[in-house]
């Protein structure tokens, strides 16, 4: 992939896409958060990244049954580096409730994660932190969540990052809003990790897979 040279002090951000099958998901999504982000209008539609990412795909991405990872790395000046990788889920068997500072800022997909990195540094392989902060729970460092009740699955009201699969579940009315805290996780039989890469149901652990719950 090219790569431009970036002016001094300019923030970086992130975007990671699914490839399937020779399409990327929900691109426009996507294309609606950078120019959310950057707070100005793309001189590029969906289209370019669909574009952007079949000149970086083998040949037999176009029609295999595995997912790819379109990732890349933008700003000001546009795209920086682009990559487009076989997909490899992170097994992902606990989950650990942790407090987040308040000063702990994501609501932008920065390129710099060294924030949520530091809160999953010292669990072990196989565990991700449940993020609390202000005393609700959040998102994983890599994930929204949602948790199932009687059957309907909720997302929380609080957030750290306004992630592109959980935009879609809601607008779907898949999903719906509830203002989930720890003292409240009880209530719910199970916890699911969703992101642009995960579809709601792929990454499902029982509620008691989560550590830490208060009794």
């Amino acid at each position: 992939p090219s790569t431009l040279i970036s002016r001094n002090c300019m923030t970086d951000y992130l975007e990671t896409l699914c490839w399937y099958r020779g399409f990327l998901r929900q691109p426009a999504y996507h294309v609606q958060r950078m120019e959310a982000t950057l707070g100005f209008s793309l001189p590029f539609s969906a289209d370019h990244l669909q574009h952007l990412a079949e000149q970086l795909a083998p040949p037999e991405a176009f029609g295999a049954e595995t997912r790819y990872k379109f990732r890349f790395i933008y700003n000001a000046d546009g795209i920086q580096t682009a990559s487009l990788s076989p997909y490899v889920p992170a097994v992902v068997n606990q989950l650990q409730l942790v407090e987040a500072p308040a000063s702990l800022d994501y609501h932008l997909k920065y390129a710099d994660r060294s924030g949520l990195d530091a809160l999953k540094a010292s669990l072990p392989t196989g565990v991700e932190p449940l993020i609390i902060q202000s005393g609700r729970i959040t998102d994983t460092t890599y994930t929204n969540v949602a948790f199932l009740r009687n059957d309907c699955w909720y997302i929380p009201s609080s957030y750290l990052l306004a992630g592109t699969m959980r935009r879609f579940l809601l607008e779907t009315q898949a999903c719906r809003l509830a203002d989930i805290r720890p003292e409240t996780l009880s209530e719910y039989t199970h916890v699911c990790l969703i992101n642009a890469m995960l579809k709601l149901g792929e990454v499902k652990l029982p509620i008691e897979a989560v550590l830490g719950q208060i009794s």
